[in-house]
Order: structure tokens, then C-alpha cells, then sequence
């Protein structure tokens, strides 16, 4: 990965990492892992790229996890990230998917 993380290729990774969907887990944790080391080199970059990644919640929450864990981020860009992690649409998955299994249960009880 660091032979990509470089001047000649950096606008390039983005691309592909914003190109490129897939919901298998070695992908997103590849994508999240090469978002977190491009943020030590390349930070403004890095955060105009997560703005705009169309990353779902999980990979780009996982970016900022990944990015929190190094020790190459500055304390004051930590503070900035774990501002930018997604919250609420985790939450409300997590709450649809109760209130879903509730429903049922409660569905299948009453026959």
C-alpha cells in the first residue's frame, strides 16, 4: 500500500476507493485500513476525501477507528474525527432491526 501512498498515485487510490462498492468485510477493512495511513500523509486530502467518500457507515466509521488508533494523527485531528464518526443512522438500524425482531415475536406468540 505505501507504494500507492505517494504524490504520483494519491488522487488515484481516492478514486478507486470512491469508485469501487463492496459489501465483503476484507474489502472494507482494505478500504478503511488505506483511508487511515493516507491520513497521516496526506490530511487535507484525506478529509475532503472522507466528506465525499460515499463510504457506508461501517467502513467509514471504521476509517476513523483505524485513524484514532494511530499513532501518526495528531491529538487535535482525533478530537476533529471522533466529532465526524456516524452515529445516528447506526442507531437507527440497530433500533429498526429490534423493533423488526420485537414484531415478530410478538406476532408469533400470539398464534
Amino acid at each position: 500500500m505505501s507504494h500507492y501512498l505517494n504524490d504520483e498515485y494519491i488522487d488515484r487510490v481516492f478514486a478507486a476507493l470512491r469508485s469501487a462498492h463492496n459489501d465483503d468485510y476484507y474489502y472494507k477493512m482494505a478500504a478503511a485500513w488505506c483511508t487511515a495511513t493516507a491520513m497521516a500523509k496526506y490530511r487535507d486530502k484525506t478529509y475532503r476525501f472522507l466528506e465525499e467518500s460515499g463510504f457506508d457507515d461501517w467502513t467509514y466509521n471504521k476509517s476513523i477507528q483505524k485513524m484514532l488508533e494511530s499513532r501518526r494523527i495528531s491529538d487535535e485531528d482525533k478530537k476533529i474525527l471522533r466529532a465526524m464518526k456516524r452515529k445516528w443512522k447506526c442507531i437507527g438500524r440497530i433500533l429498526t432491526n429490534a423493533l423488526h425482531n420485537l414484531l415478530f415475536i410478538l406476532l408469533w406468540i400470539n398464534i
